[in-house]
């Protein structure tokens, strides 16, 4: 299930790390992974919600949809793109931004999560 987060990531006490400020650079505040659309998600929670079109992340990636929305009266955009891991099974992925992304800031940003993955203790505020 896709939680549309708004919160960034932080260390537990600790100073922000490279990769927190990073984050704050290009707006980027979170990952989800499963088997639900963000729009089915949008429509679930009734978020107003436009598909800005598609970014191409790479030429061994695939291409992801770029959305914008609304939640709380702040806007928010998302990126979203199915992987498949294994032959029989699938999960999307998406990524949050409050600023919209460019190709560049995705790359930035799956950068950001793999080193957040292999650097346990991360926390939300």
């Amino acid at each position: 299930m896709a939680t549309l987060r708004h919160e960034r990531y932080y260390l537990d006490d600790r100073e922000p790390t490279v990769a927190n400020e990073r984050a704050e650079e290009i707006g980027y505040l979170g990952e989800n992974a499963g088997k639900r659309t963000l729009e089915s998600e949008f429509d679930e929670r009734g978020f107003e919600h436009e598909e800005l079109g598609t970014l191409e992340l790479g030429a061994l990636d695939p291409t992801a949809t770029l959305y914008e929305y609304e939640k709380d009266g702040k806007t928010r955009y998302g990126v979203e793109w199915t992987e498949r891991p294994v032959i029989d099974d699938y999960v999307i992925r998406s990524l949050i931004f409050d600023a919209e992304p460019e190709c560049e800031d995705v790359a930035t940003a799956l950068t950001i999560e793999n080193h957040r993955r292999e650097n346990p203790g991360w926390r939300r505020r």
